[in-house]
């Protein structure tokens, strides 16, 4: 993937484009050192065109009235992915938006660089855009993510509390014996 890639993003159900443009929102906007990446396919022909995806999609995103890859399964997906002549968009990755990202507002990422079987982990919607680019520029890989997601499956990120910055340092303690 070249720095310019964007990551696909099918939806394989009946996703509101109002629960996809807050994804996108809050993607973009928790993504601060990545540029937005994320470009929502519309149909199986715009991966034939070369000039399809040079450009992220932006939220708010119109009302969808079609759905052309309603219950595709991943390898199906993956297989588009792998073909697509699109030049802006990745061929090695890809996100999900399924029935779970209704209730959760998490996306399926998918990886399928150098593997036959494509492996998953679901990510929030913080973490949708910079982890699909941090994986396909190799400063991450999916199994680090995946080893590091949490119980329920679902990369959060960082869960502790962020660093402090400014402010009175700590007191420093000399000694510690009598």
């Amino acid at each position: 993937m070249s720095e310019e890639s964007m990551i696909p993003l099918f939806c394989t159900a009946e996703v509101p484009a109002a629960v996809l443009s807050e994804i996108l929102t809050t993607a973009y906007a928790e993504s601060v050192d990545t540029e937005p990446s994320l470009v929502l396919v519309p149909d199986a022909a715009s991966l034939d065109d070369s000039d399809f995806g040079a450009e992220p999609t932006e939220p708010p995103i119109a009302d969808i009235t079609s759905y052309p890859f309603l219950s595709n399964t991943v390898a199906a997906l993956a297989k588009l992915v792998r073909g697509n002549t699109a030049d802006a968009l990745d061929s090695s990755s890809f996100l999900v938006a399924d029935a779970q990202t209704i209730t959760d507002k998490t996306l399926l990422f998918v990886s399928c660089q150098g593997r036959k079987k494509p492996k998953t982990v679901r990510l929030s919607a913080e973490q949708a855009n910079a982890v699909p680019v941090a994986i396909s520029v190799a400063t991450m890989d999916i199994e680090g993510v995946i080893s590091i997601a949490d119980t329920d499956g679902v990369y959060r990120g960082d869960s502790g509390p962020p660093p402090q910055r400014g402010g009175a340092a700590p007191p420093m303690q000399l000694g510690g014996g009598n």
